[in-house]
């Protein structure tokens, strides 16, 4: 119940003030109201109760510790709580220590505990659960719990069994109550179906659930995905298991064991409980020797006192009420047939000496009593439970009989051979056909192949059509086919073992390779690694220069020709961008560093490089060879979203259909939506309709529909199709036989040998990839073939780009220099351009002295500079 706004009553009385507080729901306290009355005769004068309601905040323990303290204090010292309630681990302490009885009709509870003033209504069923294990000798049980109390069950479960039982196996697996695995679950369940029947065992399930409505969950769940073959065995641990709606679970085959408290008439297992708490009260207050003797000392003029405390006070633990443990016993001792059986209490505050109708629905009797089980004499069948015994095949098999199997032309499962002018059934081929043979050889029967239209749907008029009516209608034996196993074929025919597991899928265009962009040789770094290489060669030069300016042993003193000395520093600005540049690219630079400082920037900025260069050349060859492949669609979630950029459908019919149009999941309710606003377009008739609009849509469009039908298409011609992110369900194939057929259980343990033996995935590989017409060698060679020029193409454009701006900056440098010399020789800008000219194409200057080089040659010589103009008639620079 929700704890916020939980309704609790409370009862107490006059002239002798008792009480009893009841955390329940409303609608079980006005049910308890109407009892009082009755209760008020039975005590007669010495006790009458009186109904108090009020709302207790249980929003945080404090506040809910605050209010029923207050309740406490009003004469309260017992109480009752619901099954729903989620107080009791707040509460329990406090009424532990205060000596003050608690009854607990609650499902949930835990049999860990050792409380000693708490009585439990409800009967356990966990040494029930471990007579019929021993009755039926099973051997592998799923259990199946989503609380603690379920977890705690199944441990008394394996504390009861004894030493010299014959060993189980128990497989437990804990359902989210919200139920949001639980198809996950019993998949994985149904997979272990094939084990138990290779071994020919029950699977057997326990559903340990707190609730009857989580159970009826479950058990329609269980029913939606097929589990309920023959050879399930299905256990709803309830104490009202005819509460419980099992048509579904009778049709398909399945056998359910369950419980139900004797004496039970109501279909109310809680309600009754409740009013059986309310007689026990009654009679231990009435059964208490000289109660009003006892109950003198605690009430004075109609007011409940604890000591010199009136009510009974929370705050002081170590006054306890006083009556408590005389309350207790009496409860204890109270021995009454109820609602709910034998009402008995051992000292611990168990229910005793209590009994359990076992009733039972088989595939041939619906559901029905017909055991009890006690703690005082255990297990009492009326009938044979156990599950009649299969006659054993016989060595000879069915030679001398022929059946009829039919089938769907559909690929590659059944088709037409090329060549038609084969007798019978030679004229047919594909998976289906040879495991209709592998049987045959293996179980030992003669066979005829009857096509037929469709797999057999449900029609109006309530008949079945295509395999499925033939198999009612006795025309047929067997159907080998693509059929599904679903609960709605389960009623009407019997299933084998399945032979392939599949699901919905997705099917797109496979995208083409994308061209190798042009900068791809800059893929192998990220963007944002490209922008730090920038920044830390922008930094390093920076800092050289920087550190330059500081250091005095980058300074030098230079000679001037005139004989004048100035100090100059080797890294301007320019000259440590070069160093930087020279290392990044490991050419290095004629300017080293003489500074400690600068050698170890120089250092550090090497290793940085060795390492960069070495991780980019590594993811290089990989860039430029592998061809990437751009996924318009990754999973389902991805397509629903691109809806409607991309655009999906599936069949117009059949359990992929069913599977949208029936979910629960907002994402898939949201795909049907879309599929059926425009059911011509996006509801297709058939798969190879679906395969045909994939093909021809661009990659505009996605169908969903069987995985092994789609991995077949993928393989055939043009190859332009694939598969694309995980199933969305799972589901089965199998053989549909007539109801009670000789040959159902041995054509399903000859699927498992099969499978056992990897023959039926030898076969899966033969029909789907060996004779497919997709190869991958086209990948293979492309990863071997040299690089196109189209994958370094960036590179030469790169290198073409610096030989511009290289011949850019030195036209800009003969400008500026033009320009310069026409100011310094006072000539026109022509002129200084014509000089420039001859001296760049012939290495000759012009013959005007006026307008030369201002490039000079140093030479030191004897100490001195020695300054010659390059164009001047003489230069004497002797001794």
């Amino acid at each position: 119940m929700d704890l916020s706004s939980a309704s609790s009553t409370s009862y107490f009385s006059t002239p002798h003030q008792s009480g009893i507080f009841l955390d329940v729901s409303s609608d079980l306290a006005e049910l308890m109201n109407v009892t009082i009355g009755i209760i008020r005769r039975d005590l007669g004068t010495d006790f009458e109760l009186l109904p108090y309601t009020r709302k207790i905040n249980a929003s945080s323990f404090y506040s809910f510790k605050t209010e029923v303290c207050e309740v406490f204090s009003e004469g309260v010292f017992m109480t009752i709580a619901s099954e729903k309630s989620s107080t009791e681990y707040s509460i329990m302490p406090i009424m532990e220590a205060l000596h003050m009885p608690y009854i607990t009709f609650s499902g949930q509870d835990l049999q860990a505990d050792e409380w000693n003033y708490k009585l439990r209504m409800t009967p356990s069923y966990a040494a029930a659960l471990a007579a019929l294990e021993v009755y039926y000798n099973w051997q592998h049980v799923f259990y199946l719990y989503s609380d603690e109390a379920g977890l705690a069950r199944f441990e008394q479960l394996a504390e009861i069994r004894q030493p010299n039982q014959q060993p189980i196996e128990i497989d437990l697996r804990y359902l989210n109550p919200s139920l949001a695995d639980s198809y996950d679950v019993l998949r994985y369940l149904d997979r272990k179906y094939v084990r138990c029947m290779a071994n020919k065992t029950e699977m057997v399930i326990i559903l340990d659930l707190p609730s009857d409505d989580l159970t009826q969950t479950v058990l329609d769940q269980l029913a939606d995905l097929g589990m309920i073959r023959e050879n399930y065995h299905i256990v709803p641990a309830t104490l009202a298991i005819t509460n419980l709606n099992l048509q579904r679970l009778h049709v398909g085959g399945a056998t359910v064991t369950g419980f139900k408290l004797f004496g039970l008439n109501s279909s109310d297992v809680y309600k009754e409980l409740a009013l059986d708490s309310l007689e026990l009260v009654t009679r231990a207050l009435k059964n208490i020797p000289e109660k009003r003797e006892l109950f003198k000392g605690y009430y004075r003029t109609g007011v409940m006192y604890n000591g010199d405390i009136i009510g009974i006070s929370c705050y002081t633990r170590d006054n306890p009420l006083g009556i408590g443990s005389n309350l207790m016993d009496s409860l204890k001792k109270t021995r009454f047939t109820g609602r709910t059986g034998k009402v008995k209490f051992d000292d611990q505050g168990y229910r005793t000496d209590y009994e359990l109708d076992i009733y039972q629905q088989t595939p041939s009797k619906t559901l029905s009593q017909v055991a009890k089980w006690s703690t005082i004499s255990g297990l009492h069948e009326n009938v044979d439970m156990r599950p009649p015994k299969d006659a054993e095949l016989p060595e000879t098999g069915f030679f001398n009989e022929t059946f009829i199997v039919t089938t769907v032309l559909v690929q590659p499962y059944a088709m037409e051979k090329a060549d038609k002018s084969g007798p019978g059934d030679e004229k047919y081929e594909g998976y289906a056909i040879d495991l209709v043979a592998r049987l045959a050889k293996t179980v030992g029967f003669n066979y005829v192949i009857k096509p037929v239209k469709d797999h057999g749907n449900l029609q109006a008029d309530g008949n079945w059509s295509g395999m499925i009516g033939e198999l009612i209608a006795k025309r047929a034996d067997l159907a080998v086919a693509d059929l599904t196993i679903t609960s709605e074929r389960e009623r009407v025919v019997e299933f084998s073992a399945p032979f392939m597991n599949l699901g919905i899928s997705i099917m797109i265009k496979k995208p083409e390779k994308q061209k190798p962009s042009v900068y791809s040789f800059m893929e192998p770094l990220s963007g944002s690694v490209w922008m730090c290489i920038a920044l830390s060669f922008t930094g390093v030069t920076l800092v050289i220069y920087v550190i330059s300016r500081i250091s005095p042993n980058e300074w030098k003193v230079e000679e001037q020709p005139n004989g004048d000395e100035s100090v100059e520093n080797q890294f301007t600005l320019q000259n440590s961008a070069w160093f930087a540049a020279g290392a990044l690219m490991c050419q290095g630079s004629e300017h080293s560093p003489y500074a400690p400082s600068n050698r170890v920037v120089g250092s550090a900025w090497w290793l940085f490089t060795l390492i960069i260069i070495s991780s980019y050349t590594a993811n290089l060859a990989a860039f430029l060879t592998v061809e990437n492949i751009f996924m318009p669609v990754k999973n389902v979630q991805d397509l629903a979203q691109k809806w409607p950029d991309i655009k999906y459908g599936t069949l117009n019919s059949g359990t992929t259909r069913g599977f949208f149009e029936n979910s629960n999941d907002p994402l898939f309710q949201e795909m049907w939506k879309n599929m059926a606003s425009q059911p011509e377009e996006f509801l297709l008739p058939d798969a190879a309709s679906g395969i045909d609009k994939v093909q021809n849509s661009k990659g505009q469009f996605a169908f969903l529909f069987e995985s092994t039908t789609n991995e077949f298409a993928n393989q055939r011609k043009p190859c332009n199709t694939m598969k694309v992110g995980e199933n969305l369900d799972s589901k089965n194939y199998g053989i549909a036989m007539q109801r009670g057929h000789k040959l159902r259980h041995q054509v399903t343990l000859a699927i498992l040998k099969m499978l056992e033996s990897g023959e039926l995935t030898k076969l899966e590989q033969t029909w789907w990839y060996d004779k497919g017409q997709c190869t991958n060698d086209e990948g293979k060679s492309a990863m071997k073939a040299a690089l196109s020029l189209s994958n370094v193409a960036g590179v030469f454009y790169i290198l073409i780009g610096g030989l511009l701006i290289a011949m850019f900056c030195a036209l800009l440098e003969f400008v500026v220099k033009s320009v310069q010399d026409a100011k310094r020789f006072k000539k026109s800008f022509r002129e200084a351009m014509k000089s420039k000219a001859r001296l760049s194409i012939a290495g000759e200057s012009d013959d005007s002295p006026s307008i030369g080089l201002h490039s000079v040659a140093r030479a030191p010589l004897g100490g001195r500079a020695c300054l010659c103009l390059l164009q001047a008639p003489s230069c004497n620079c002797g001794d």
